[in-house]
């Protein structure tokens, strides 16, 4: 039998606030699925449901998204493998994150159905990779052998919302056309990725949300 699929809403940051988050007050959605023999398991959403979703349910006070994968970097000897994140200019600040040099993701940027082939680097891959140099900002950064310009670096400490800290950041429709191609937006099947980031506005209850997000 198909799994049923309902939309949950679980607060991630109420347990434990991650490095460089200044703003608990937000929940992350997420699909959970119930397979034949009842069991439950969670899983993120296909791109192309993140805005359906954003713009057909109210009672989000702010929406984002997010996502990540492993992507190699380099050639030859230079070459790595590391944690390449999606994500929405809105995400950003709803998470209060900070920069340490230049500027994180923003509209132009995720454009969709390509997006802007721009990164933002984690504080400690800047060291790592570039050694802390200030004159980082207009160079390239190779992803999935893309070259991406640098146009800012994360302040210390922030690593996402996932267990394993993001190295780069990219923008959501950029990682959305690396995964589906240029047909992503309308794409009804596919790899989920996408993680939804509200904040509900005080009126809005997870409860009402998610029956206004069934009902969409």
């Amino acid at each position: 039998a198909a799994a049923a699929s309902t939309l949950g809403i679980v607060d991630q940051l109420v347990f434990q606030l991650p490095s460089g988050v200044r703003d608990a007050d937000v929940a992350r959605l997420y699909i959970m699925e119930r397979n034949s023999a009842g069991d439950e398991s969670a899983r993120p959403l296909l791109a192309s449901q993140v805005q359906p979703l954003r713009d057909g349910v109210p009672g989000f006070e702010e929406f984002g998204a997010f996502g990540s994968t492993l992507m190699e970097t380099g050639l030859g000897a230079s070459a790595d493998q590391i944690r390449v994140g999606g994500a929405t200019p809105s995400l950003f600040r709803m998470l209060g994150a900070r920069v340490t040099l230049g500027r994180w993701i923003d509209e132009a940027d995720d454009v969709r159905p390509q997006g802007a082939r721009v990164a933002v680097l984690s504080h400690g891959y800047w060291q790592r990779r570039f050694g802390g140099d200030p004159g980082v900002l207009g160079q390239a950064v190779d992803l999935g052998r893309s070259p991406h310009t640098v146009i800012g670096v994360a302040e210390p400490g922030f690593r996402g919302l996932e267990l394993d800290a993001t190295d780069v950041w990219i923008p959501f429709a950029t990682m959305a056309a690396h995964f589906g191609g240029e047909d992503w937006p309308t794409a009804n099947m596919g790899i989920t990725w996408a993680w939804p980031v509200v904040k509900l506005h005080a009126d809005a209850g997870p409860a009402a949300v998610r029956e206004r997000a069934l009902g969409a």
